[in-house]
């Protein structure tokens, strides 16, 4: 009687025992796809926060902090190929009179088709930033800064058509310097730049008057 009354409990204990189990399993791979799909979710968010820190929202391109960063790294580079860089700051003259007559929408979709044709000239080593509102910055090792301004002044002049509308541009002001030997200051190379673009716009307005 014992005996069969074992064996008995034996059936109604491995059903249990195998459902425990299972339980336990099912668990262990549920834990285990929730780490996954976290570890991807952080992964992807990190990924987020450094393209956020480095792009421009809007055109995509470099960001001030990115290009200041990107043309250290450069100086750097040129100091130990015995290479110039070109650095062009770009100036969107009458930007803001595109902005009050079609709106600021179509401001942005300006912007955005000028970081794409500036873009559309340059090497993927290139640099291409947007430094400020209207003004972009290109940086470009080892090439003729001239012979590039020409190239950018040939893809940005012309017809913009942008939704609904069709709107003619007579190209930026663009200020032109080359970097000097043993020069590793990215903040100084800029400020010469854009004090060239400065002369390069108040030279256009004195023109058209």
């Amino acid at each position: 009687m014992g005996h069969f009354a074992l064996q008995a409990d034996r059936q109604c204990l491995l059903p249990r025992l195998c459902s425990d189990s299972l339980s336990l399993i099912a668990g262990i791979i549920a834990y285990q796809i929730d780490r996954e799909r976290t570890v991807k979710f952080l992964s992807a968010s990190n990924v987020l926060l450094l393209t956020q820190s480095s792009q421009d929202p809007l055109t995509g391109v470099a960001n001030r902090r990115e290009l200041l960063s990107r043309l250290e790294v450069m100086l750097k580079q040129a100091q130990n190929t015995g290479q110039s860089i070109g650095i062009l700051f770009i100036d969107l003259d009458n930007f803001k009179l595109i902005n009050d007559q079609y709106g600021h929408d179509i401001g942005d979709l300006f912007l955005i088709e000028v970081a794409s044709r500036l873009g559309s000239v340059l090497r993927p080593e290139d640099i291409i930033a947007r430094y400020g509102g209207d003004e972009f910055v290109i940086a470009a090792l080892g090439v003729d800064p001239v012979a590039l301004k020409e190239r950018l002044m040939h893809v940005t002049i012309g017809t913009y058509n942008l939704a609904e509308f069709s709107i003619m541009y007579a190209g930026p002001s663009i200020g032109v310097t080359q970097t000097k030997e043993d020069e590793l200051d990215p903040v100084s190379v800029l400020a010469r730049a854009d004090q060239a673009m400065y002369e390069i716009k108040k030279s256009r307005k004195t023109q058209t008057k």
